[in-house]
């Protein structure tokens, strides 16, 4: 977790950007190469980065299920 550079906000990542920060920050975490602190702070990005996937996953959802329903006869 580089605290030099600043974060996007999580709500401008797509879902890729999300989803490679957050695996970056677990596997910092797991390699205990971040401090308390970092842990904390990199929880909660984590967290809302694991939020902003799961919106986009649902998103994604909703779109396929709405294509299948248009496409039914």
């Amino acid at each position: 977790m580089d605290q030099e550079t600043p974060l996007a906000p999580v709500s401008s990542l797509s879902f890729e950007e999300a989803l490679a920060e957050l695996e970056a920050l677990t596997s910092d975490m797991a390699a205990g190469n971040v401090t308390l602190k970092q842990s904390v702070e990199g929880y909660a990005r984590g967290m809302a980065l694991l939020k902003r996937c799961r919106e986009e996953l649902n998103q994604a959802r909703a779109t396929i299920e709405a294509v299948q329903n248009d496409t039914t006869p």
